[in-house]
């Protein structure tokens, strides 16, 4: 199995990355990123880009833009999105993070790992981009590199779904059924269906 098309955003832990004064501007984007956990993105880039008109200076909420217009398939505008965000913040990780993962989608796997190193330097501690660079490497061939970041995900969160399904998926690849079965396991019990599935077709007795 691909590697890709098993990743979920990195939206559960999507935050605001500063604390603003102007409250109004706050409330829109809390809510744009309520709409975004709703799977209601077009709703989201409303509000991104009443946030955007309010302060045009916000990396907030041109992140929250980014992650609108990547759920609604705008990846190139998802792009520009985020560069304006790390433009005016460069040290939010999370903008970093998410570039990488369209990037590894259109196959420019060197640009989005270093990305994601940047990502990391800022936040060691960021479960999600150790997943997006687990995707990346598995990409590029690199099975036991992947296996290491999402296990380091893992360790960053150990309720990181996204983690144990693309595990699962990488342990599968090299052969390591039963560490496969128990990700997947993990990733159903954290409400991931497909992992739900993989483990009662192949790791159930029948």
């Amino acid at each position: 199995m691909l590697i890709f098309g098993y990743l979920g955003g990195t939206v559960e832990d999507a935050a605001l990355a500063q604390v603003k004064i102007n409250p109004t501007l706050t409330l829109n984007i809390q809510q744009g990123l309520a709409k975004i956990n709703a799977n209601r993105p077009a709703e989201a880039k409303l509000y991104a880009e009443k946030a955007i008109a309010m302060n045009a200076k916000s990396a907030d909420a041109f992140f929250l833009l980014g992650l609108a217009e990547d759920a609604i398939g705008e990846k190139e505008n998802a792009i520009k999105s985020y560069d304006k965000a790390i433009q005016l913040n460069p040290r939010l990780a999370k903008a970093y993070s998410n570039r990488a993962l369209i990037k590894a989608g259109q196959g420019n796997l060197k640009s989005a790992i270093s990305d994601i190193d940047k990502a990391l330097s800022i936040d060691p501690k960021l479960s999600a981009a150790y997943v997006n660079r687990g995707v990346a490497k598995g990409a590029m061939g690199d099975t036991k590199g992947a296996i290491e970041d999402f296990s380091k995900a893992l360790n960053a969160n150990p309720s990181n779904a996204n983690a144990h399904r693309n595990r699962g998926l990488t342990r599968e690849m090299v052969g390591d059924i039963k560490g496969a079965c128990y990700d997947w396991k993990a990733a159903a019990s954290l409400g991931l269906t497909d992992a739900a599935i993989w483990h009662r077709s192949q790791c159930l007795k029948k």
